[in-house]
This record gives structure tokens, C-alpha cells and sequence, in this order.
């Protein structure tokens, strides 16, 4: 088991068990907020999968922000690298193999596309065209193409393909490129043709693939499993952090555990900066406070993430200070931030698709108490006086 691998033993079981069925052909969806272990899972997933001979890939938009046409290429690298670890050392046609890649690293150097694909005797087969650079990019074309390798590679090879998409909700930002308005209906047309290949999709907005995957209308709906990553319980919240935590003691990491809950990256950032005879209190300011502190960048991370390089200077941050001190309703809120409340909504609707904000009963908060105390810490002067709370 992987050093992070804590607690979650059920979900990559199941998964396992449903993957390399052979008659069974199953999708899921991993949500769950950033940094809660999602990634090791698919990781570890893709370790166990890989050791029974599945043909198993993991392209994570994390890392690279792929066009359709260089995702579809990176998947067509990495499932012919993944069919090329199944074979026989000695097979023929692992040698027909590697000069295929050899060939297509080759190509990839040079104004010319291919279509790659297998024939009946599982040997690649590469078709070369020309490309022009003022060629209009054909998006939703590259989108399919990975696919349907994918489909054919399943059907020459007799195994079941994997395929792992990590921080999927990049791709609903393809909306914005010429021919790929309807980009889920075209995920959704790849998903029903697909032969014996399995989806394995993760993402950290939580909103949003909440209504991708799960509301009905959407045309990803019923097409997938969705499996929640989320904190960890207390014991095995404990585990994490004495494994982090050099000198510390389990009393020490319950009070850890109290004051950050059972968020994997929160426990990990607190062990690994872990000073002697600092207390916990002490060292969760510093780390929030400090511009070179964990939870501070981490914080500045999503935010910019979210909402933009000019986020400090926005409507935005104005909301999330005041939110930081108590839960509010729209007219609190535009009090706090001087405007008007029928203008604040769009924003406020904003921070919720990007989970920073949730509502209930008609009042905002911020969810995440590590977002919150960033605020308080670094703004204390924008605690509401009392004459603004009656308001």
C-alpha cells in the first residue's frame, strides 16, 4: 500500500472489483475537494489495475492544460505504452510495437498528422496527412479520435482499457473553442460507443460535476457512478499525521485533528511544519499568515485559480472577508461591501459553481474553515460592528 493510501480501502476495492470484470462495464466519478487524496487513489488504482493486465492510462489536466487535439494525443501515446507493458517481452509484436512509437515520436516533430490504430493481428497501423498551419483546428474531431483508439485497442487486445481523466472539469472550458459549444453531448455520444472501456473521471468542483453527473437533463446523467472522497475519520486522521509528524504524539495529533478536521493536505501541511515547543495554535496562525506558509499559499492558490490574477482587487474578496466572521444574508452582505444586493448575486453565484461559498436558508458562509481563518487572520479589521449586524 502507498505511504498515503489511509482509509480509503473501499472505494479502490470497489473499484478494482468492477474494473476487471470482464462483463461488467462501469464509469465512476470521484468528486471531492481539492487535496483530499483523490489523485493518490487514481494513482494506487492505476498501480493495481496495471499488475492484472488491464490497459490502463491517467491523463491529468491538473498538470497541462491540453487542447483537444493534444489530449487526444496524449491519450494515444500513453494507451500504446500501456498495451506495450501487457505483452510478452518475447512477442513479435512488442518489437512491431516500439518501432511504432519510435515512429510516432518521430512524426511529432514535423507539420504532419496521423491516425493511429490497430489492426486485426493488434499491429499499429499509422496513416499520415499533411497540416497546414492556417487550418482550422477541427476540436471536436481531435476530441473523438483518443476514443476510438481506446475502443479499437480493447477489441484487438482482448483486455479491458481503463481510461483515468484527473481534474475532468477542464474540459468544460472547450466550450469556448470553435465547434465545441455542445462538448458534454459529445462526451456523452463517445461514452455510448465506447466498447470495452471503462471511464475512471475525478474533479475538485464539487457544484459543478454535482450537476454534470448527477441532475437529470444533464447529458452526462446516469452514465456514471459517483463516489465522494472525503475527510478523513478521526483515527485514521490521527495515522496521518503521527506518520508526518516527527516527535509528535497522539494527543498532539487529536488536537491537530480538532482544530483542521480530517482534511489529508491540512493534516500533511500542519505535521511537516511542525516545530518543538510551538504550540498548534501558534503554528495554524503562521502557516495562514506567512506569505511562505503552507496554508497560506494554498489558499492564494484557489483563489487565483478561481477567480483570476486580479482577484484582491475585486467584489470578491470583498464578500469572503466579511463572510469570514459569521454567516450573512445578501443585504448583510452588501452592507459589508457597499453595494447594491441585487448586483452581488451573480458574484455570489460564482463563489458557490466554484465551492468557496455554500447557501442555506437563504444565508452564505464559507464552508471551508481554513478559507475562513485566512481571512479573519490576515483582515481582523473587518469584523462586523454591531450596528452592522442588526441590519
Amino acid at each position: 500500500m502507498l505511504n498515503n493510501i489511509i482509509d480509503r480501502d473501499e472505494i479502490l476495492d470497489k473499484l478494482l472489483s468492477a474494473l476487471t470484470q470482464r462483463d461488467l462495464k462501469s464509469n465512476y466519478a470521484l468528486i471531492g475537494p481539492r487535496r483530499i487524496g483523490k489523485t493518490v487513489i487514481l494513482e494506487e488504482l492505476e498501480r493495481r489495475l496495471a499488475k492484472k493486465n488491464v490497459i490502463v492510462t491517467r491523463i491529468d489536466f491538473a498538470n497541462y492544460s491540453y487542447s483537444p487535439k493534444e489530449f487526444s494525443q496524449a491519450l494515444l501515446d500513453s494507451l500504446t505504452e500501456a498495451y506495450r507493458r501487457t505483452l510478452d517481452p518475447a512477442s513479435r509484436l512488442l518489437t512491431q510495437l516500439k518501432s511504432g512509437i519510435a515512429e510516432i515520436k518521430k512524426l511529432r516533430r514535423t507539420r504532419i498528422e496521423f491516425d493511429l490504430t490497430l489492426d486485426e493481428g493488434g499491429n499499429l497501423v499509422y496513416t499520415l496527412r499533411p497540416t497546414l498551419a492556417k487550418e482550422e483546428p477541427r476540436y471536436a474531431e481531435s476530441f473523438e479520435k483518443g476514443f476510438s483508439y481506446a475502443s479499437r485497442l480493447a477489441e484487438v487486445s482482448k483486455n479491458r482499457v481503463v481510461i483515468m481523466l484527473d481534474e475532468v472539469q477542464k474540459i468544460v472550458e472547450w466550450t469556448n473553442l470553435n465547434g465545441m459549444k455542445s462538448v458534454m453531448d459529445q462526451f456523452r455520444s463517445i461514452i455510448d460507443r465506447l466498447g470495452q472501456v471503462s471511464l475512471v473521471l475525478s474533479g475538485s468542483r464539487v457544484h459543478m460535476l454535482e450537476s454534470i453527473f448527477g441532475e437529470a437533463g444533464s447529458p452526462l446523467f446516469g452514465r456514471f457512478t459517483l463516489m465522494e472522497v472525503g475527510p478523513l475519520e478521526e483515527l485514521d486522521a490521527i495515522t496521518l499525521y503521527l506518520r508526518h509528524a516527527l516527535g509528535a504524539d497522539t494527543s498532539e495529533a487529536k488536537e491537530v485533528y480538532r482544530l483542521v478536521g480530517g482534511h489529508p493536505f491540512y493534516l500533511r501541511v500542519m505535521a511537516e511544519a511542525r516545530i518543538p515547543k510551538e504550540s498548534i495554535a501558534d503554528r495554524y496562525r503562521r502557516l495562514l499568515t506567512e506569505v511562505t506558509g503552507g496554508l497560506y499559499l494554498y489558499v492564494n492558490y484557489i483563489l487565483h485559480e478561481d477567480l483570476g490574477s486580479r482577484i484582491m482587487e475585486t467584489y470578491y474578496v470583498k464578500m469572503l472577508r466579511a463572510l469570514a466572521h459569521g454567516n450573512m444574508r445578501i443585504s448583510e452582505i452588501a452592507v459589508r461591501v457597499g453595494a447594491e444586493a441585487p448586483w452581488l448575486t451573480r458574484y455570489l453565484t460564482r463563489l458557490i459553481e466554484f465551492d468557496l461559498v455554500e447557501k442555506t436558508n437563504g444565508s452564505y458562509a464559507l464552508p471551508d474553515q481554513i478559507v475562513r481563518d485566512y481571512f479573519r487572520f490576515n483582515y481582523p479589521d473587518e469584523e462586523p460592528s454591531s450596528e452592522e449586524t442588526k441590519v
